[in-house]
């Protein structure tokens, strides 16, 4: 009987200890007594932390890559822009050149009646602008009334409402420096009227 405990107690083919079970060959990675799992918790935490790492560092060199060398964009040059841009709005006050008078009649579908938007305004513009701009300005003075009453027309009752005049301005300001060959742009327009019967 001896002999029989002894038997069952071992592996036949090997003579390994069966007690182990099938995970205990695997060098003490599922050891639940607490050494090798205390060494190994760390490690992976270390590795887990390494690998995260590298994706980030791989992330923001394709990002740099794609917005700087594949697009043309260059931060530098960004940077500069955006330095001109405020030097121009900060350099002192900009020069203006008025419009005549623009009415525009629309039908307001809420209430059915007839709107009179009265709206006069000046295009403003760098003072070093001033000796090229002016002349193509006044010289396109037809073509750029003709633009301002097209975009006017185009808008609603609700985009003509002075609350959203700053959109408005926006629109002139784009539509009209399409028009300008100079290098100049003009940089903002002033409403000094704004009349709604």
């Amino acid at each position: 009987m001896a002999e029989e405990e002894e038997i069952l107690g071992q592996d036949a083919d090997n003579g390994r200890d069966s007690s182990k079970g099938v995970l205990g060959g695997l060098g003490g990675l599922f050891d639940f007594s607490g050494n090798l799992m205390d060494s190994f918790l760390p490690k992976l935490l270390i590795a887990a932390i390494g690998i995260v790492a590298i994706i980030l560092i791989v992330i923001f060199i394709t990002d740099w890559t794609l917005g700087n060398i594949m697009l043309g964009t260059d931060p530098a040059m960004d940077l500069q822009e955006d330095e001109a841009r405020v030097d121009d709005r900060a350099s002192g006050p900009l020069r203006t050149l008025a419009l005549e008078q623009f009415i525009i009649t629309r039908e307001d579908p809420r209430t059915g009646r007839r709107r009179t938007y009265q709206i006069e305004m000046h295009l403003a513009f760098n003072p070093e602008a001033d000796r090229e701009l002016r002349p193509e300005l006044e010289n396109r003075m037809p073509q750029i009334r003709d633009r301002i009453y097209t975009i006017l027309g185009r808008k609603e009752v609700d985009e003509l409402e002075y609350r959203n005049h700053q959109a408005l301005k926006d629109d002139l300001e784009v539509e009209l420096n399409r028009l300008l060959q100079t290098s100049y742009r003009i940089q903002d327009i002033y409403f000094t009227d704004y009349v709604i019967q």
